[in-house]
């Protein structure tokens, strides 16, 4: 049994009956994934979360609103994450290399940080003349703005998605989603 990593894709080929490194051919060719990247977890909790709700009785609702609620917890744990990282890049701005007094570059620094001592409407968020300060990568300044601007708002709108979805979970979790079945009415 002859075996070798295929270079830049991690995959381990495993034959039979030949020598693959003669070119003789096989009998069979088994594909290994990289071990360090199994996929199990991330198969193992959408099928738990797709099979609990269809379970009968309020239990099987109870769990599957349980599970949507720590789902949308990590949501939430997610979005608070990418707010606080995305405003703090936009309030720090970009690192970059801009001009000294002497006419060099100077080293990678934030040009508009100064540690946090005063953020206010001479800010270089609001003064865009002041955008081209950096000077090397070029543009550097407006992409960093749009970029971390629309993670801070799709993670705003993260935020609330995932709030109202644990709240929704929440809700039916406790007060449960089982309706009792009603005897058929009949009129005389």
């Amino acid at each position: 049994m002859a075996s070798f990593v295929a270079p830049r894709r991690g995959l381990t080929f495993l034959s039979g009956g030949g020598d693959m490194e003669a070119g003789a051919p096989t009998k069979w060719l088994l594909l290994l994934p990289p071990q360090e990247d199994s996929s199990a977890p991330q198969v193992l909790v959408p099928a738990i979360q797709i099979q609990a709700p269809g379970s009968r009785g309020c239990c099987g609702n109870r769990c599957g609103m349980f599970i949507s609620v720590v789902s949308a917890a990590i949501g939430l744990a997610g979005s608070l994450y990418a707010l606080s990282v995305s405003a703090l890049g936009l309030v720090r701005g970009p690192l970059c290399k801009y001009p000294l007094e002497n006419g060099t570059l100077s080293a990678w620094e934030r040009p508009f940080w100064d540690g946090g001592q005063s953020f206010s409407n001479e800010s270089y968020l609001f003064d865009r003349g002041l955008w081209d300060v950096c000077r090397v990568p070029a543009g550097v300044t407006e992409f960093n703005v749009i970029l971390f601007s629309l993670i801070v708002a799709a993670s705003v709108v993260e935020l609330a998605i995932c709030g109202v979805q644990v709240l929704n979970g929440l809700f039916g979790c406790l007060c449960g989603t089982c309706n009792k079945e009603k005897p058929p009415q009949t009129h005389y």
